[in-house]
């Protein structure tokens, strides 16, 4: 839908829930930058969403840059491992870290031992290049810290660098939050009332890229908040363990009360 058909359409609420895409250059939660030669249209180069796609050849040696927590990287792995291919995780983060809270974490590191798929750990991207990439150890820069002057990095420059061919870069660092459509509406708000929108929220991956489980709570509390003072902003969590007769919060009712 484009922001003139949610004007027209007639709902005094909307709510805009449009997702988040991977980033097309690298960019990281490291460095906020992109990684130089990282670029998605060229044909060595996909995103996770390009590689659903299918519309890209994928090389027999797959490198995929992860700077992600989660299950991305890998089942991305997976994937092209079950296939046939050679497949390297340059991760920053431990594989999969966040898979250990979903208790997946153990069993996904023996799968990804067993399918033969290298992992290079502690291991950033600083650059690509079409047949390779260049890896280094985020702690490459030493221990050692001492003053060089206003401006100058306090450690020794990283010389961990190093080169490494592969075929096809899978760029798994960061997500960009798809709110342009929020956006429209936002800078047309002098035409919400007269066409009858009181609110528009934004919820989930189009506010803030999150993991499946913060975007399926986001909505789920809209809904159950909508008709609150507030809605966008979510309230306190109310903890389990409580002093009885005791505020969550500054002037707040005590008394235990349950929203059905």
């Amino acid at each position: 839908m484009t922001a003139d058909d949610i004007l027209a359409y007639g709902a005094s609420r909307v709510v805009i829930a449009t997702g988040a895409k991977w980033s097309t250059t690298g960019v990281n939660h490291r460095t906020h930058e992109p990684i130089p030669g990282a670029d998605a249209s060229l044909p060595h180069v996909l995103t996770p969403e390009q590689v659903f796609e299918g519309k890209k050849p994928v090389g027999k040696r797959v490198m995929i840059i992860n700077y992600d927590a989660y299950y991305m990287a890998p089942s991305l792995a997976e994937k092209f491992a079950r296939a046939g291919h050679e497949v390297t995780v340059a991760s920053v983060a431990p594989l999969g870290a966040y898979m250990d809270y979903t208790l997946e974490g153990a069993n996904m590191q023996r799968l990804i031992h067993e399918l033969g798929i290298k992992v290079l750990g502690e291991t950033g991207c600083s650059k690509v290049e079409n047949g390779r990439v260049e890896l280094f150890n985020i702690w490459g820069e030493g221990y050692k810290r001492e003053y060089k002057g206003a401006g100058q990095l306090p450690r020794k420059e990283n010389n961990s660098h190093e080169w490494h061919e592969c075929d096809t870069v899978i760029l798994v660092t960061s997500r960009c939050s798809e709110d342009g459509l929020y956006r429209e509406l936002k800078a047309r708000k002098d035409e919400w009332e007269k066409n009858g929108i009181t609110d528009v929220f934004v919820i989930g991956d189009a506010e803030a890229p999150r993991i499946i489980a913060d975007t399926t709570f986001d909505g789920h509390r809209l809904a159950r908040e909508i008709e609150d003072a507030d809605p966008q902003h979510q309230k306190p969590y109310k903890r389990e363990q409580r002093a009885w007769g005791t505020a969550y919060n500054p002037n707040e009712n005590p008394d235990l009360e349950w929203r059905l």
